[in-house]
Order: structure tokens, then sequence, then C-alpha cells
């Protein structure tokens, strides 16, 4: 294992070597796009996010839903796996996570990324976005809007949770120490 230290403007880490951004790790599922700082004060370890590859792991044209209804436990900005677990629950009401009920290629552990995910991905410039949409994140803004987020231009934007104009991606996180081959 390497000794070199990780600084960014975000993270720092000592001790981990870690692959470019957007390296495709097999072993993984996807490709590494992002280090992730965890919520302050959660106890929670940083991260990565790692993007699948493949149609099966985005959503198109699809609402947000439970216009109307506000949802706390989406309302995280930090965590996209709590706010996904939340929707979950409600998943008849919440087209957006409908597919992750039997889990998608073989993976049962995706995510649908926080604002502050989303943020991070963008910044990066995660290419498996398509720059032409926007872009659920799992945050909700308040009883009748969520937040997305556009990738041409690195914008964000609460939408009316009906509207079925965005899309959705899928992610999944793993430890920084499962990045070193």
């Amino acid at each position: 294992m390497s000794t070199e230290t990780i600084d960014s403007p975000t993270i720092q880490h000592i001790g981990i070597k870690l692959p470019p951004l957007g390296t495709m790790l097999p072993h993984l599922g996807g490709a590494f796009w992002a280090l992730q700082r965890a919520k302050p004060g959660s106890g929670q370890a940083d991260y990565a996010i790692i993007v699948p590859t493949g149609p099966e792991f985005e959503l198109r044209n699809v609402a947000w839903g439970g216009y109307g209804v506000d949802k706390p436990g989406a309302a995280c900005q930090w965590d996209g796996q709590a706010n996904t677990k939340a929707l979950l629950a409600n998943a008849d009401d919440h087209p957006v996570v409908a597919p992750l009920m039997q889990g998608i290629g073989g993976l049962t552990d995706l995510y649908i990324p926080s604002l502050r995910e989303m943020h991070n991905l963008a910044a990066n410039g995660c290419d498996a976005f398509d720059p032409d949409t926007w872009y659920w994140t799992s945050t909700q803004y308040s009883r009748d809007y969520a937040w997305g987020q556009v990738f041409n231009d690195g914008t964000t934007y609460y939408y009316d949770k009906s509207w079925s104009g965005g899309a959705a991606r899928f992610v999944r996180r793993s430890s920084l120490e499962s990045l070193i081959p």
C-alpha cells in the first residue's frame, strides 16, 4: 500500500493511493467517479461513489413521485443511500426508485445520489450522465419539490415531484480501501 497523501479541497486521506477518476473497477461493478465526505457528525467513514455502466442503471422520463407528501426521511443533502431507503419504504408512490426493489444487474445496494453526491459527480465531470438532460437527486426540497442536477453546466434546481421530465441514475458506494487493487 502506498503512503502518499491525498490532499484535495474537500477530502484528505493519508496512506491510500487512489485510482484516477473515471477508472473502471469491475470488482466494484462500475467506475470510480467521486470521493465523498460523510455527513459531519454521522460517524460514517468517507467513501467512494461508484457509477455502474449500462442503460439498465438509468431511468428516463420518470417522476420522483409523492407530490404533496412530505418525506422527511429523504431530505438529507449528504446521504443518498438513506434517502433512497426512505423512498423505497413507499416505492409505489416513488417511481424513481421502483426498479431498485428487485436489484439491477445483480446489484442490490444501488441508490440515487443525494444533492451533495450529485454536486460531486457533476464537478468531477462524470461522463455516465447525459449532459442534455437533468437528473433527480434523492433529496427532497419540500413536500412538492425535489432537487435535480444538470450536468452540462453544473446547476442545481428543484423540480415538481410529479414531473416526469427527469432522469435517474443509480450508483453505489464503496470504502476507499476497496479502490486499491
